[in-house]
């Protein structure tokens, strides 16, 4: 009978022993956070969120920051940066935005059309001023109503890419193609829009034009698979899920020789063909300065939204060599070169 109240006793104590150190580390959490907070307070916050990791949304980013370190707003010294990545996830992607939002920053600023529409939603009720970068279709994507006066506390740079110079340079750099195959995220509004474009410009210049959905990274490789015997290229879009998955695709294109265009210039430095894109790095310094204006006291409302601006051809000539494929002479594009055999 003793050894089993002994017994009792200690798993009693136990039990106190694991409620107090529970209740402590609640405590120190919860002082580090407050700690935390007051750290920030002498200092603007600036919280940003992309809605996944890959070297095209990443020089976004980069080209962000870059703007505001030329202006002298630096990390831990003139301001606060705070960076947040879902890595894909929807539920995570709008936990982030509403925890940016009790912070109370500055300025928050989401990097893709999903990160900015969980940005938007979370302070529809907050004063919070919110700039885009790298967001395909801010209007069809309810993020603001006009271009020119986006109105509310909203504003940033599209990168709706130039789809018919795109089909031009295709058409161009492959004359005999007939069938471009395309991957594409269902669930990421600005994408399908682009594709569905590009679809219906293809067809009109003559091209069969197949595509299949990836919902996830993951499900990238497996998708391309599928079509890689059938098409003569691909055309990727600015899909977040599909540009995380642009080293497996590259490898693709050199063990099946099918080449790949791009919307945007990053991928095309990675190793795919060739884009009508934009610099993604541009894109983010032009958002970086939308930034430092609202910071200096002008209102988002008042700033209209950029359009990216592209009047080079990218095209990766290493890749243009191992494609055994040559640059057309037309006075219509200026080809800047990248990726040489020696770099």
């Amino acid at each position: 009978m003793n050894n089993a109240k002994n017994f009792s006793f200690l798993k009693s104590c136990r039990k106190v022993f694991h409620l107090k150190f529970s209740s402590l580390l609640t405590l120190i959490n919860s002082f580090i956070c407050i700690s935390y907070a007051h750290a920030l307070v002498d200092k603007p916050i600036i919280a940003i969120t992309q809605i996944i990791d890959h070297p095209s949304a990443n020089a976004v980013r980069e080209g962000i920051k870059k703007s505001l370190e030329d202006q002298g707003y630096i990390d831990g010294k003139t301001i606060k940066w705070l960076y947040k990545n879902p890595q894909g996830n929807s539920a995570t992607n709008i936990q982030i935005a509403q925890q940016f939002v009790s912070l109370k920053p500055s300025i928050m600023i989401a990097i893709s059309t999903p990160s900015a529409q969980a940005l938007v939603s979370s302070a529809r009720n907050h004063s919070i001023p919110i700039v885009f970068a790298a967001v395909t279709d801010p209007i069809n994507a309810g993020i603001v109503k006009d271009l020119k006066k986006p109105g509310g506390l909203v504003t940033g740079v599209s990168d709706f890419p130039l789809i018919e110079r795109q089909v031009k340079l295709i058409k161009k750099m492959l004359p005999n193609a007939k069938v471009i195959g395309g991957l594409y995220n269902q669930g990421e509004i600005n994408s399908v829009k682009q594709f569905r474009l590009f679809e219906e410009l293809a067809k009109k210049e003559g091209y069969e034009v197949i595509s299949v959905a990836a919902m996830k990274t993951s499900d990238v490789h497996a998708a391309a698979l599928s079509l890689i015997k059938k098409v003569d290229a691909f055309y990727i879009t600015l899909d977040n899920t599909v540009l995380s998955a642009m080293d497996i695709l590259i490898k693709l294109q050199f063990d099946f020789k099918k080449p790949i265009f791009t919307s945007e210039t990053d991928s095309v430095f990675q190793g795919a063909l060739a884009t009508a894109g934009a610099h993604l790095f541009d894109i983010g310094r032009s958002a970086g300065k939308m930034v430092i204006r609202i910071l200096q006291g002008e209102k988002p409302s008042e700033i209209a939204v950029e359009t990216a601006e592209v009047s080079d051809i990218t095209v990766n000539m290493k890749t243009l060599n191992y494609l055994d494929l040559k640059l057309p002479e037309d006075k219509e594009f200026n080809f800047n070169k990248v990726g040489f055999e020696n770099s």
